[in-house]
């Protein structure tokens, strides 16, 4: 077995290229083909049409112009076109790990009916281990056109990423590198409760462990070789139970950063008593009480002086009984939560203009009231659409769910205060992760939910009931819960359709009205 085997077969590169080289496809051009019986169906980049028996793309155009003045000018964009290689009568979309694509742009093992994916990562770091009858691979992402497939048969797959060869020896596939890596003897390791975490942090019943390999540290002149596979904290006979974080995570009372690379990192912090403040894009922080981190946007952690963020915000009540509610954006309209209003009395939110225009101010709660741009507030009044009036806001009964969506006394809010009228439980609304990783995908166990599209809503005014709104392309009721995968971030499926999340809405896809095949090896 080679130890490289492209990923592409049957279609060029080249095809392949300019398939992929857009982010998003384009809408326009999309919806003039979307004629009665000529749907087209979005998948991600790509576009499928039943009745046409056509898969569209798009490829880059390009070319020089000259203008008014003579000065020339170069421009590019792209053009919906027709995917020659995909035959539709004899394709399949294949699920293979964190994609979702058609089997032309698929090894043919890869889409056989004995290929299995046994584990996988849906992000930026993506890889697949997988088997068929007759081997074991190891499909490394490196890039999207030509990944790295390392035969690994001679290998036992034992769980979460785990191997043994024949002598007994343990190896894992690490967080930043593309090959296995060979487990240190540890003594005490149990491998029948073993379970990955993030990054190279293992836990078994015992405790929490680094698997690493060796590397070379300087000082001053001095260089030594350090291996730092081994436990870092005993579970001292207890069932811990890890809580997964964006860019680190609570064992026990300890905390550990999942950016680290080579050697683990523990936070000067008590997990017990963590508290995350999303301040801003640039700024949010996580504190004990007694140490401040901030925390980048890429999931850096760097030590900052409580006090600096105290005088900045107004506020002197410990950073650990601070309770961020919601967003306060210049623009009207634009998002869910404007605060404005007269004097220190703020409604939250309002038609009117903002009495803070042209920045973005954070709603604070301590114990000893509401901030906002450093200034106490008297009160603030929030819209309670089942009584149609203004009232005090109850912070325990205020919930953020993502972007313009806020959910207050059990109903979904959006922007302007407007409710958003659908049968949902919002006692048992959570957001779905995929290996640790949230998706934009929510659900109350009996809808299904895509965040990124949450402001593509319908606004119904009624003499009755007022104004409110409807989800239009965010939400399907028809789901089949008991056979739901989720893919990746932005697609998921069950046994009679493929939910494809976009900007505009979340596509459904029913699999017996498109007439192709889907191989499922996840």
């Amino acid at each position: 077995m080679k130890h490289s085997i492209s990923f592409i077969s049957g279609v060029s590169k080249i095809m392949f290229l300019l398939f992929v080289a857009n982010i998003f496809f384009c809408t326009s051009s999309m919806a003039q083909k979307q004629k009665k019986g000529k749907r087209i169906y979005k998948l991600g980049r790509m576009g499928i049409c039943p009745a046409k028996k056509a898969i569209y793309g798009e490829e880059m155009i390009g070319g020089t112009d000259v203008d008014d003045n003579g000065n020339t000018y170069h421009w590019d964009g792209t053009r919906t076109v027709q995917i020659k290689g995909i035959k539709y009568n004899s394709t399949a979309l294949v699920a293979i790990g964190h994609k979702m694509t058609f089997k032309e742009f698929c090894n043919p093992k890869f889409y056989s009916n004995d290929f299995q994916v046994l584990r996988y990562n849906i992000n930026g770091k993506g890889y697949i281990i997988g088997k068929d009858i007759e081997n074991m691979y190891l499909i490394v992402y490196a890039d999207d056109n030509d990944p790295t497939v390392i035969d690994i048969s001679h290998l036992e797959y034992l769980k979460e990423g785990i191997f043994r060869d024949k002598t007994g020896k343990l190896y894992f596939y690490p967080y930043t590198n593309y090959g296995l890596i060979e487990v240190p003897h540890i003594e005490g390791l149990d491998i029948e409760s073993l379970k990955h975490i993030a990054s190279n942090y293992y836990m078994d019943k015992n405790g929490l462990y680094w698997f690493g390999w060796e590397i070379t540290q300087s000082s001053g002149g001095v260089s030594k070789t350090v291996n730092p596979s081994g436990l870092l904290e005993p579970s001292r006979g207890g069932n811990v139970h890890p809580m997964l974080m964006d860019g680190y995570f609570i064992y026990g009372d300890a905390v550990y950063t999942t950016k680290s690379d080579f050697l683990p990192a523990r936070l000067n912090l008590k997990g017990s008593k963590c508290v995350e403040l999303p301040l801003s894009f640039e700024e949010t922080y996580v504190t004990d009480g007694d140490t401040v981190y901030n925390k980048t946007y890429d999931n850096y952690f760097r030590e900052v002086d409580e006090a600096n963020i105290e005088r900045r915000y107004g506020l002197k009540t410990n950073l650990t009984e601070w309770k961020i509610l919601a967003e306060g954006v210049y623009n009207p309209g634009h998002a869910m939560a404007q605060i404005v209003g007269e004097g220190r009395i703020h409604y939250f939110p309002t038609d009117e203009k903002p009495s803070l225009s042209g920045f973005a101010h954070k709603l604070i709660h301590t114990p000893d009231g509401f901030y906002m741009a450093g200034k106490k507030l008297d009160n603030v009044m929030i819209y309670n659409y089942d009584i149609r009036q203004y009232e005090p806001l109850e912070v325990d009964k205020f919930r953020y769910l993502t972007n313009k969506v806020y959910i207050y006394k059990k109903r979904i809010y959006s922007y302007d205060c407007i409710p958003i009228v659908e049968d949902i439980d919002t006692d048992k609304l959570y957001q779905i992760k995929k290996g640790g990783i949230d998706t934009y995908f929510f659900t109350d166990g009996k809808v299904l939910l895509h965040s990124e599209s949450f402001d593509e809503t319908k606004i119904i005014e009624d003499a009755k009931k007022g104004k409110y709104m409807v989800f239009k392309n965010s939400i399907e009721r028809n789901v089949d819960f008991t056979t739901l995968k989720i893919i990746n971030q932005n697609i998921a499926m069950d046994k009679n359709n493929i939910y494809s999340g976009e900007y505009y809405g979340m596509e459904i896809i029913p699999i017996n009205e498109i007439k192709i095949k889907v191989i499922d090896t996840n």
